[in-house]
């Protein structure tokens, strides 16, 4: 474990600590988890598929906060959470309360936080340095990846959504173009659809 990371960890020895991480497989299927040493609670969900590891990696610490809140409900034991992630990404996000991709999670994230009665502080690792709690989750994360069944509990949001629809209408677009019986002259020009604006008059009449 680099010595760095230690010396961070140390830093919130009293603190619950929880670790997250997500996983996405070369065939796009996203998963997100945490893993909490103290009680040895290991989550993980599998998501919906292509989803982006940054809005899995936003998930897998909303659902730890989640977890935490319900555990604070539940239980006397009175202390301050650290919630460590590899993703700087996501940290970054949330502590400036801006994401164009995820702006409702980022919202579910604020008010979990909101709701818990104890100081919560998020904690940016280093991954792969063999940081048990890391390595946990991540394994958490990978197996989850390879379910066949996403959570239905988790859903796109609109950005998401419209990407999705943008890909699904260029895959049908560079069908017909490819498949197309004139425009071959252009076609050997142009071999692959694109909504890049490829020419614009700046000097319209």
């Amino acid at each position: 474990m680099s010595g760095v990371a230690k010396n961070q960890i140390e830093l919130y020895k009293n603190d619950l600590h929880i670790y997250t991480d997500a996983s996405k497989t070369t065939a796009g299927q996203t998963a997100a988890a945490f893993f909490v040493p103290e009680f040895n609670v290991r989550s993980a969900v599998r998501l919906p598929d292509n989803l982006s590891i940054f809005s899995a990696e936003l998930i897998a610490i909303k659902l730890s906060l989640a977890w935490a809140l319900e555990f604070f409900k539940q239980d006397s034991l009175v202390k301050n959470i650290a919630i460590f992630s590899d993703s700087l990404s996501s940290l970054n996000a949330i502590k400036a309360g801006k994401s164009s991709c995820r702006p409702n999670t980022l919202n579910e994230i604020n008010d979990l936080v909101d709701g818990i009665n104890v100081d919560v502080k998020l904690i940016w690792i280093p991954s792969h340095l063999g940081i048990t709690g890391n390595e946990t989750a991540d394994q958490l994360a990978q197996s989850a990846a390879g379910s066949d069944i996403a959570c239905a509990n988790t859903c796109l949001e609109l950005k998401e959504m419209y990407t999705k629809i943008q890909e699904y209408i260029t895959t049908k677009w560079q069908h017909l173009w490819q498949s197309s019986n004139t425009g071959r002259f252009y076609r050997n020009i142009e071999p692959n659809v694109s909504l890049r604006i490829k020419y614009e008059n700046s000097n319209p009449l």
